[in-house]
Formats: C-alpha cells, structure tokens, sequence
C-alpha cells in the first residue's frame, strides 16, 4: 500500500510536471513549477528511504540466514528480498538524467546491472568450478573493494554486485521450467566453498544497503550540498524535463 501512494504521488508529480511545463494548470488551479519540483523530490527521497528500509531488513535476513543456515532461514531471506526488490523498482523513474543513480560515479550498475552470467560468480550446471567464489587462487580474498573492482569487468554481463548478484546467491542457477531456483542449504554449510560463498552473499548485501544510503543522502532535505539542493534550485523548466524524462524511460 505505502509503495502504491508513493508511486501514484510521483505519477501525479510528472503529470503536473508536463501540466506546468505547457503553462497550463490542474484542476482549475494554478501549479508552479516550483511546487511540482519540491513535491517530486520530496517523493524520490521517501521512496529511496523505502527502499533502503526494507533492504536492511533483507541484509538483516540474510544475516541470520548465515549465522544459522536452515530451509527456514533461507526461505526468510529470499521472501526478504522479494520485498525490497518490489520496493526498489519504482525508483527506477528517477533514471537516464544525469541523477545520482545513473551519473558518471552513479551506483546504477552496482545495484541493477543486467543480464547477469551467473558462471561469472559461482558454479552453475556443466562448471562446477567456475566463478569468483571458485578461485580461490586468483581472488584469495572476498571483500566489498574486490566486489566492486570485478563489477562488468571485461563485459557488461559480468555482475558481481546488486540485487541480480544476491538473487543468484540466494536461489541459484534457474534450471526449472515453471519456477526459480533452488540452491541448497548445503551450498552454505558442507560445500567445500560454503565459507566464501556466506562471506560473498554477506558483502553483497551490505554494498546494497551502502549504496541505497549514498542515494537517500543525496535527496535528503535540509543538506544544502547535496544532489537535491541543486535539482531544486536549477533552471525550473530543465528540472522538469528531467522529471519527465525519468518517468517516460520508465
């Protein structure tokens, strides 16, 4: 429900976006363009709070998935993440006008590559040894710096970071026909990698949450030097281009 409000304020906000834009008004009333662009980012901010809320309770999930790998633990993680993942995807709207997500040191790829070539992280059916969890030799050590250095490294469908990462981690390779994966408990407790793969799928997790708090910030109110404080002092009619913008990409 509180995914829906906030999606359908920010709907409302681009509609009034083009509404100002033309020089029109609302309803019989009249818009400024100012009231348009403070309610958007007012929206943005509480939607990336939102997400990043539920994302910590995924992080947390995962946690104690680790801490006590079970069925039970596992299946809270993954319904964790199916909560966070729904409330992420409405922010894709604030994307493809130079914002903090998708600028030039923009998380985007971080958080949201895709396609992701699951080989590229951990063993999938026919390589049993592939992936970055598997070699042990190469990158003897799993950390966040090596996770984001190794991110499309070489190509774009090298993933190593983000929701699509933990996803594979959590479920595994999808092999079945009429539903998800369904990586084992084992993978996390006698796999002869299980050590590595807890320390990758719990790195991965607390990039995420960093990520999302990087974004929270830069639309938090009441900072004068963050992305916000200029969105909402530029030029009004490129502020609501780039309102219009994000929302017809999406």
């Amino acid at each position: 429900m509180r995914k829906t409000i906030t999606t359908t304020i920010l709907a409302l906000t681009a509609l009034l976006a083009v509404t100002a834009c033309n020089g029109l008004t609302s309803g019989g009333e009249s818009v400024t363009k100012q009231e348009v662009i403070d309610t958007y980012a007012s929206g943005v901010h509480a939607l990336y709070s939102q997400s990043l809320a539920s994302t910590r309770d995924m992080d947390q999930a995962i946690s104690v998935f680790l801490a006590d790998p079970n069925l039970s633990t596992l299946e809270a993680a993954k319904r964790a993440w199916l909560r966070a993942r729904d409330d992420y995807g409405p922010t894709e709207a604030f994307r493809f006008y130079s914002g903090p997500i998708d600028d030039d040191d923009g998380p985007e790829g971080l958080i949201n590559a895709w396609p992701l070539d699951e080989g590229y992280i951990d063993y999938v059916e026919g390589a049993p040894d592939s992936g970055i969890i598997n070699m042990v030799s190469e990158y003897p050590t799993i950390d966040a710096d090596l996770l984001v250095s190794l991110n499309e490294d070489g190509g774009e469908e090298n993933v190593s970071t983000g929701w699509h990462a933990i996803e594979f981690l959590l479920w595994g390779q999808d092999l079945n026909a009429t539903g998800p994966g369904s990586r084992p408990v084992s993978d996390y407790t006698t796999s002869p990698q299980a050590e590595r793969r807890s320390t990758y799928l719990a790195t991965a997790s607390t990039l995420l949450v960093s990520h999302l708090q990087g974004l929270v910030n830069e639309w938090a109110p009441g900072n004068m030097s963050n992305y916000r404080a200029s969105f909402v002092s530029v030029d009004e009619d490129t502020a609501l281009n780039y309102i219009i913008t994000g929302a017809a990409a999406n």
